[in-house]
């Protein structure tokens, strides 16, 4: 979709949504109310980074995020490649409509993200 498009809405539907995690800085981030929410909202997490962080701290990391999410599939980036394929990360996970219902909009409908973000 493209940002600022007013009817995005009508001409496209979602089927399946995907998060990255830094899994260096990722637990520090997840202290946000904006990154847990769209971990909660996830279909895919994918984990970016793994190269880079040891693998407690990545296993840790995934943890937290299961809490977060319990039916998201979880990935793990390293050295810029990712195991799942484009195909893959289409398919929604079990319950994602009513999961995200909750998490993506305000009681008025407006989305809900930090100021300096954008949605459309």
């Amino acid at each position: 979709m493209v940002s600022g498009d007013s009817l995005a809405g009508v001409r496209y539907s979602w089927d399946s949504v995907v998060t990255l995690v830094d899994g260096v800085s990722g637990v520090r981030t997840m202290e946000t109310h904006a990154a847990a929410a769209q971990v909660a909202a996830a279909d895919h997490v994918i984990i970016t980074k793994t190269d880079l962080a040891d693998g407690a701290s990545t296993d840790a990391l995934e943890s937290r995020l299961r809490i977060l999410n319990t039916d998201a599939a979880m990935h793990r980036a390293a050295n810029g490649v990712l195991g799942a394929s484009l195909s893959a990360l289409m398919r929604p996970a079990p319950g994602a409509a009513s999961r995200r219902e909750g998490f993506l909009r305000t009681p008025r409908g407006a989305p809900v993200h930090d100021p300096g973000l954008a949605s459309c």
